[in-house]
């Protein structure tokens, strides 16, 4: 199915936002005295998930990845 022009652009509009909303805390974050928790409640939305992944699991595949015994596309 072929997008229309218009909905090209919504969409790379909402991506705009998106990152404008993302950035915005970002500088909070460096400005004020946010946790690393709060931080990532606030600028992983559930709407931004892909996957729903704990983040031992995370940090395990990450250091893998670090390591190359598993490339990244071998992760994912």
């Amino acid at each position: 199915m072929k997008k229309s022009e218009r909905d090209l652009i919504e969409i790379l509009l909402k991506n705009v936002i998106n990152m404008h909303e993302k950035l915005n805390i970002m500088i909070d974050f460096m400005a004020q005295e946010m946790n690393e928790e709060e931080y990532s409640r606030k600028f992983y939305k559930d709407e931004d998930k892909l996957v729903d992944i704990d983040k031992n699991t995370y940090e395990t595949m990450c250091d893998l990845m670090g390591t190359g015994h598993i490339p990244f596309m071998g992760i994912a």
